[in-house]
């Protein structure tokens, strides 16, 4: 049975809580949490199964990507029950550990501030409100490739259309003052400017509003009066975090401020900090970034613009620029991992994000992290995530995708380094946090039950398959 409904982190313990205090056909058994957030929250642990090989299922890595760890532990139920998919499961052929969410304090974030939009409503206000999310996210995303285009038709180089964003960020924008930066940027004269508008504005219908582009912020419409004192201190855990928050959106970074509505794109941890970001390659990438450009970092319109460089919303890869620092969430993770290898227990690790249909299985190559790894290794570690990737090519129809750029991700790190790792990115429909749950039946149902059979039938191959001995020791390296 698939439920749908807002799912927060008040309903993630109640499922938990339900899973191992009912009795079910393949029992369910919290062990300690892998670590603790900054701010004192558990990152959970629970594991299905008492075989000698492992295989882990982990959701939640950002916060305003829910139906992650909505996913999760609805299939922690259906495993548990013993049913449809897995009514063939053996539960001394294999554990499987289930991490729900890894970061507990982004995803508190991202849905206490939606409470009182939507918790205890009906599931058509929640598919008509998410619906009206996705469709105002598209929006954004297309007004933003439309005056990109604008802009490259006039011949702009990358550096103006950064420029153009840095100077419109968060506003709407005249046709005057559209104007007035491609007369100063490319001489253009009035009667040209006005062909093009004819030609490349108007006929887009809904970007102009009351005689201006919007820029930016159609989604944040949806859900105007979000605030982080919205987030309840229900001990000193909550206070802790909404004070973290406050400091964080309150902060000035030389006139810059992160607006309010931005909480709604958070995917950090309350820190400030993206998980999965939160490593040292990703570091020095982000560095080398900002000292060629000699200027801050902002993200893309899809994500605000928001400054991406420090801790915030959308998240710096450590709270120390100079000096790399793992979050207590990544490092109990990879000592955890680190653990399963050297006891040979480990064979594969699937963590799930939230939206584009798509299967990340391989790191391009080759990567400096790679380059002192046995070449066998590296093989088969490649040979055994095409494997598990082809299950899920086949049951769910994404689209197995290599990283299209150098390694930043914590989970692109990952598959460098140990073989049956792969992120899958959950919905098709975009537009986290509630995008995915604009159509209850064509995307989220879909979406939940391909992903069942997926993970069904690379489990039941885990061990004549997966189960290859993992000599290397490479992940000791990375948080040495």
């Amino acid at each position: 049975m698939i439920k749908y409904e807002f799912f927060d982190y008040d309903k993630m313990n109640e499922r938990l809580n339900n899973l191992i205090k009912t009795k079910h056909k393949n029992e369910v058994r919290k062990l300690k949490p892998i670590a603790y957030s900054p701010c004192g929250f558990e990152v959970e642990h629970y594991v299905i199964g008492k075989g000698d090989k492992h295989f882990i299922v982990m959701g939640g890595t950002h916060g305003n990507e829910i139906i992650g760890p909505d996913f999760v532990t609805q299939l922690m139920e259906n495993i548990a029950s013993g049913e449809g998919y897995f009514k063939d499961f053996d539960e001394n052929s294999i554990t499987i550990d289930f991490i729900p969410c890894q970061n507990p304090e982004g995803f508190i974030i991202s849905t206490e501030i939606l409470k009182k939009y939507l918790e205890g409503k009906s599931e058509d206000v929640l598919q008509t409100l998410s619906r009206s999310y996705w469709q105002a996210y598209r929006e954004d995303d297309r007004r933003e490739l439309l005056l990109n285009k604008f802009l490259t038709d006039l011949g702009a180089e990358n550096n103006i259309k950064e420029n153009f964003w840095d100077k419109f960020r968060f506003k709407e924008i005249s046709k005057k003052e559209l104007f007035e930066f491609c007369q100063e940027n490319f001489n253009i004269n009035k009667e040209t400017f006005e062909k093009l508008w004819k030609e490349k504005i108007i006929p887009s219908s809904g970007i102009i509003k009351n005689g201006k582009i919007i820029n930016n912020g159609n989604r944040y419409e949806v859900f105007p009066d979000i605030s982080y004192e919205d987030i309840e201190e229900k001990d000193e855990r909550y206070i802790k975090l909404k004070e973290k928050v406050k400091n964080i959106m309150q902060k000035d970074y030389t006139g810059y401020t992160f607006p309010k509505e931005s909480l709604i794109d958070w995917r950090s941890n309350a820190r400030g900090i993206d998980l999965n970001k939160n490593n040292p390659i990703n570091l020095n990438l982000k560095l080398e970034e900002r000292n060629l450009k000699n200027k801050k970092l902002f993200g893309s319109l899809r994500f605000s613009n928001l400054l991406r460089e420090v801790p915030g919303p959308q998240g710096s890869p450590s709270i120390n620029m100079d000096v790399f620092e793992f979050e207590p969430e990544n490092y109990g993770l990879l000592k955890y991992l680190i653990n399963q290898i050297e006891n040979g227990e480990y064979i594969g690790m699937i963590s799930y994000h939230g939206t584009g249909g798509l299967i990340y299985y391989h790191p391009i190559k080759p990567q400096t992290i790679r380059h002192e790894m046995d070449k066998e290794i590296v093989s088969q570690i490649d040979e055994i995530n095409t494997f598990i990737a082809d299950i899920y090519e086949k049951e769910t129809g994404y689209i197995k995708q290599d990283y299209p750029k150098k390694i930043t991700g914590t989970g692109d790190m990952l598959r460098n380094l140990i073989p049956g790792f792969l992120l899958i990115e959950l919905s098709k429909m975009g537009g986290n946090p509630l995008g995915p749950y604009g159509d209850k039946d064509g995307n989220y149902t879909q979406t939940i039950s391909t992903n069942f059979k997926a993970f069904s039938e690379t489990i039941k191959y885990a061990k004549e398959v997966l189960e290859k001995e993992n000599k290397k020791k490479e992940l000791k390296k990375v948080i040495k």
